[in-house]
């Protein structure tokens, strides 16, 4: 048996995380590449040459090349020794040391079976790979070459330029067929197809021989063994971004170490092999980014799907701004029971729901009691949302606090929301789930962008809950607390403000629609919180008042002139002298009496180009073509 020390003597590290790790860079004996253990954006992993030790330094994963091989292909250490030692050359595939070559044919001259010819781009000879054959035992491979002069073979390549094989016809092909030996290139010539190789067999690619294939569509077919599918890899890896497309075709119905030719050989044919190669999607990496043209973007039919009509759609956000102490927390909970309902009510009456929605409800200012009281008194004093408690789902510990940049977090949230079929995730409040400066843009867009793929795979729209910031105003400027990038993110804004009468706040609450990506914003509205934390739609309390103020003092010069004047402008004069208005408002503020009915309209005096009328109180409005006389009592 062989053992890990073995190994690390016999194996050539640059050769093996080179075929590992894609756009690896070598400075000296440090070797450099974007991490393969996580999503990175720049090139955090460094391994030393040398010895094999890698550390990333931004996930702080480190370890040797068993453990490297182990986390990569997630294998455990008995196999992974079983493989390294097959690279370096020490077993046989399963741990055991290799056998003395005997067992192999002699390459001699008197051996050689079959030549296979590799030449440059001008299709100037370069050397060969020599097949040998002898009874009884395996084939032999080895690189030699042909001395022109002496006719001799010289039994080295040393110093010669090494190239794919069957080169001046990949060159002018347009669709390449990549497999691992000389024999299966020819077996596609006789179909028809162009293939090529590499020399030395699996595991042997060079990076030097990518250029070749630049622009070219590369179907790579493995052997149907680890060594064959470790090399299709490493092809794969090496061609993409070089080729315009590479696919990684399996063969279907091949014995163990089969090849091309022995598909072929059982009876698959040229169309068969074409349909197949078509069949399989272009090759990439898991970090590429897919891409569409417009005209392609077009065709596809993309439907927006309204959770609440006109303020949320699927997989959107809504961010929830307000004061401390506002009651942001409890407008959230009326709304995830108000939407557990569905229906064309909905939300106080202006955004229909489409459908009962269930609602994930993450928070981690209220313990479980309180929020238990919380809903008993919303339940208690409007029995009808009762039946919506089954379509709001709380985490167990009920505090939640993370970060969305966590990707065990992303995990968590995203199986939260699959396994209870939520429509809606609830985030109360946003300072809970990030660990950035809130100031600073690029962060907080780096967080909500994360919160934003959430949404995306567990298919969601989002309600965010967030303090306002110290210079909220009425210009339509993002008034949450922090970066403006919290508010560009953001692609609906329901801002919460308090409302006051002779500097005191009331418990009615102005509700601002300050940002609708994909609707039309409604203009503000009003909420009265009460004591049993029910949030219903009720009338601007200021302009209640106000209302209340004029029709006041129009009843007062109205009663002030006998209760009753022939014309109109007889009332008009006197609440100008009384209140110093402008005419045009004395007549809103009269007119706004006669519409709540606290005075009325009577046909009053002729005028010489016609009838001017006048106006009275209530309890005078029996009226005569040319006057008015008081009505009964009774």
């Amino acid at each position: 048996m062989i053992d890990k020390k073995d190994v690390l003597a016999r194996l050539d590290f640059r050769t093996f995380y080179n075929a590992e790790l894609f756009g690896l860079s070598e400075i000296g004996k440090e070797l450099n590449a974007p991490c393969p253990f996580h999503d990175d954006s720049g090139r955090h992993f460094y391994v030393n040459a040398e010895t094999g030790f890698y550390k990333c330094q931004r996930c702080n994963v480190q370890g040797d090349v068993f453990t490297f091989f182990q986390e990569r292909h997630g294998v455990d250490f008995k196999t992974a020794l079983a493989r390294l030692a097959e690279q370096a050359g020490l077993s046989n595939g399963n741990g055991q040391k290799k056998k003395p070559k005997d067992d192999h044919a002699r390459a001699t001259v008197d051996n050689i079976r079959q030549l296979y010819h590799y030449k440059n781009e001008d299709g100037e000879y370069l050397f060969s790979t020599v097949r040998f054959e002898e009874a009884g035992k395996k084939k032999t491979f080895r690189q030699w070459r042909c001395d022109e002069n002496s006719q001799n073979y010289i039994q080295n390549i040393d110093g010669v330029r090494l190239v794919p094989y069957n080169l001046p016809d990949v060159l002018k092909g347009n669709e390449i067929f990549l497999v691992e030996g000389e024999k299966d290139v020819e077996s596609l010539r006789v179909i028809g197809l162009c293939g090529s190789c590499n020399a030395m067999g699996a595991g042997k690619w060079k990076d030097e021989y990518n250029i070749h294939f630049q622009g070219k569509h590369v179907v790579i077919l493995s052997d149907n063994d680890q060594p064959g599918r470790d090399h299709a890899a490493m092809v794969v890896e090496a061609l993409y971004g070089v080729a315009a497309s590479v696919k990684l075709v399996e063969l279907p119905g091949l014995p163990e170490k089969g090849d091309i030719s022995d598909w072929l050989n059982q009876g698959g044919t040229r169309d068969e092999l074409l349909a197949l190669v078509d069949q399989v999607p272009a090759w990439k990496p898991a970090w590429a980014m897919d891409c569409i043209s417009a005209a392609d973007f077009m065709e596809v039919e993309i439907v927006l799907k309204p959770l609440v009509e006109g303020l949320l759609n699927e997989r959107e956000s809504l961010l929830v701004c307000g004061p401390s102490g506002l009651g942001k927390s409890v407008l959230t909970l009326n709304m995830a029971l108000a939407c557990g309902l569905g229906g064309d009510a909905g939300l106080w009456g202006l955004f229909p729901v489409s459908r009962p929605l269930r609602t994930l409800f993450v928070q981690s200012e209220n313990s479980a009691a309180g929020t238990q009281a919380r809903l008993r008194k919303i339940i208690t004093a409007m029995p009808e949302l009762r039946p919506a408690l089954d379509q709001i789902i709380f985490p167990d510990p009920h505090r939640v606090t993370d970060e969305l940049t966590d990707s065990t977090f992303q995990a968590r949230l995203i199986d939260a929301c699959r396994r209870c079929g939520a429509d809606l995730l609830v985030l109360d409040p946003l300072i809970s789930f990030h660990g950035q400066d809130e100031n600073d843009n690029a962060s907080m867009r780096r967080s909500l962008d994360c919160l934003s793929a959430i949404c995306d795979a567990a298919n969601v729209g989002t309600i965010l809950v967030h303090h306002v910031g110290k210079n909220t105003s009425d210009n339509g400027v993002f008034a949450g607390r922090g970066a403006s990038a919290i508010g560009d993110w953001a692609a609906n804004i329901l801002l919460m403000k308090p409302t006051e009468i002779d500097g005191e706040r009331t418990n009615v609450i102005e509700m601002q629609h300050q940002k609708a990506r994909n609707f039309e914003t409604v203009k503000p509205f009003y909420l009265e919180r009460r004591a049993d934390l029910s949030m219903v739609r009720t009338e601007n309390p200021k302009v209640d008042r106000k209302a209340q103020e004029n029709a006041q003092v129009v009843l007062s010069c109205l009663e002030g002139l006998g209760g009753k004047v022939g014309r109109k402008k007889d009332l008009y004069d006197a609440i100008m002298g009384h209140t110093g208005k402008p005419e045009s408002n004395v007549r809103r503020m009269v007119q706004a009496a006669v519409s709540s009915r606290i005075v009325c309209e009577w046909e009053g005096e002729k005028r010489s180009r016609g009838i001017g009328g006048g106006y009275c109180l209530p309890h005078l409005r029996q009226f005569r073509q040319f006057g008015m006389v008081e009505m009964n009592e009774n």
